[in-house]
């Protein structure tokens, strides 16, 4: 499952393809795919923006356009983003035309990644996104703060790194390292 910094590198690695284009055709193949709006919705909602911004929240990839629209993407355990199609590609779940002619594809597998395309106010519909705690190298993750999230609950400490409410973007790979580490 991609983590915070493999998150953060597909981030840096689409920005100078998407920042500054327009969408212009949003194909949703998977109707699994899309959590918020419907998937017509999500695609008329998305075509003709103009990407403004992409960076990362926790393991989810934010992409802000001129609309106000936020585009949402969460990879989960087998979800890619790429400009390159592989031929005989089996797994294509959407693509994203921009008006250069470039297109972002999006693969997965195993079916579990998720997107979301919301307005402001519609913050609700967003699940575990909205209930992200701090990340883990923002100055509001200290530890003071920590330690007071310590005191307060009696779950395992790994449970508790893992917990997206606590810590954003931490997954088992990192979470067993920084244990490993500490000596836990």
């Amino acid at each position: 499952m991609p983590e915070l910094p493999e998150v953060q590198t597909i981030v840096r690695d689409l920005a100078p393809l998407v920042t500054g284009r327009r969408i212009t055709q949003v194909q949703v193949l998977d109707p699994l795919l899309v959590r918020f709006p419907d998937r017509e919705e999500f695609a008329r909602r998305l075509t003709g923006t103009k990407i403004t911004e992409i960076s990362r929240r926790g393991k989810y990839i934010v992409i802000s356009t001129d609309e106000e629209l936020t585009w949402l993407i969460h990879l989960r355990m087998t979800g890619r983003l790429t400009p390159n199609l592989d031929a005989g590609e089996r797994h294509l779940r959407a693509s994203f035309t921009l008006e250069d002619g470039q297109i972002i594809y999006y693969c997965d597998l195993r079916r579990f990644g998720d997107m979301w395309a919301w307005y402001p106010g519609e913050d609700a519909r967003l699940g575990g996104y909205a209930l992200l705690g701090p990340e883990p190298l923002h100055q509001d993750f200290c530890p003071t703060w920590f330690g007071q999230v310590l005191k307060q609950r009696k779950a395992p400490i790994k449970g508790l790194l893992l917990d997206q409410k606590v810590v954003a973007g931490l997954g088992n790979i990192y979470v067993d390292e920084a244990l490993f580490f500490s000596g836990d």
